[in-house]
C-alpha cells in the first residue's frame, strides 16, 4: 500500500510498481486539500495496479521510471508458464477428483452444484494463470444477479 508524503513542505506519491519502490514528486504543497487529492489519485493507481491496468506513463509521463516500465516487456519465462498453465476447466475438475476422497457425499455434491453452475461457465475457458481479479468479480457480479432458491 502506498502513501502520499511530504518532504520540504511539497507533496510526493511513495508506492511499489513491479516490486520496485516507486517515489514520484510534486509540486503541490503540503495542505490537507492537497494531500486529500493525492490520496484519491493513489487509490486509483493502486486500484489499476492490482487490475493490471495501470500505465505509469499515463500518471507521471516525464519520469524516468516511465521510460524504464514501458520499455520493460513481460519476462519470458511469464509468457512460457501462461501457455503452459491448463484451462480452469480443466484444472478445477482434477482437483475435484483429487479431493474427492476426503470429502463427504453431502459436501462433494456441494462443491459439485457450485463447479458446474458457478465456475466452470465464467471460468471454464480461461487458462489458470490469466485468471485475475477482474474474472472473479465479473463472476460475482454475474452470480448476485441471479435470483435466490425458488425464484
Amino acid at each position: 500500500m502506498g502513501n502520499v508524503r511530504q518532504k520540504r513542505g511539497k507533496l510526493f506519491f511513495d508506492f511499489r510498481y513491479r516490486g520496485e519502490r516507486c517515489r514520484e514528486y510534486t509540486a503541490l504543497a503540503y495542505t490537507a486539500s492537497n494531500r486529500k487529492r493525492l490520496q484519491f489519485i493513489l487509490a486509483k493507481i493502486e486500484t489499476e495496479i492490482s487490475l493490471g491496468t495501470f500505465e505509469y506513463a499515463q500518471y507521471f509521463p516525464g519520469s524516468k521510471l516511465s521510460e524504464k516500465f514501458t520499455t520493460t516487456q513481460t519476462p519470458p519465462v511469464v509468457k512460457q508458464a501462461t501457455a503452459l498453465t491448463p484451462l480452469f476447466r480443466t484444472f478445477i475438475e482434477d482437483w475435484f477428483t483429487l479431493s474427492l476422497p476426503s470429502w463427504r457425499k453431502s459436501h462433494a455434491a456441494t462443491v459439485r452444484s457450485t463447479i458446474d453452475c458457478h465456475l466452470t461457465p465464467h471460468l471454464g475457458d480461461i487458462p489458470v494463470a490469466e485468471i485475475t481479479k477482474t474474472h472473479i468479480l465479473q463472476m460475482r457480479v454475474e452470480i448476485a444477479k441471479c435470483k435466490g432458491r425458488g425464484g
